[in-house]
């Protein structure tokens, strides 16, 4: 994962907390769209890498 994308995660997260710790009411789609985004990210990484049946049974029984 390069430095790029590691800094966005970084600061998804904490602005999503800062407005949380800030009292600002919990929106529907700010629940909802950013895990989604951060599996999308998620699946995109492992598609650049050579995962084994093994691998991919992990990942199955732990999501």
């Amino acid at each position: 994962m390069d430095v790029l994308k590691i800094g966005l995660l970084i600061g998804l997260v904490v602005y999503v907390v800062v407005r949380r710790m800030a009292g600002q009411p919990l929106v529907a789609k700010d629940v909802y769209v950013p895990p989604v985004i951060l599996v999308g990210i998620g699946i995109h990484g492992l598609r650049a890498i050579d995962l084994s049946a093994t691998d991919l049974l992990w990942l199955a029984v732990t999501a």
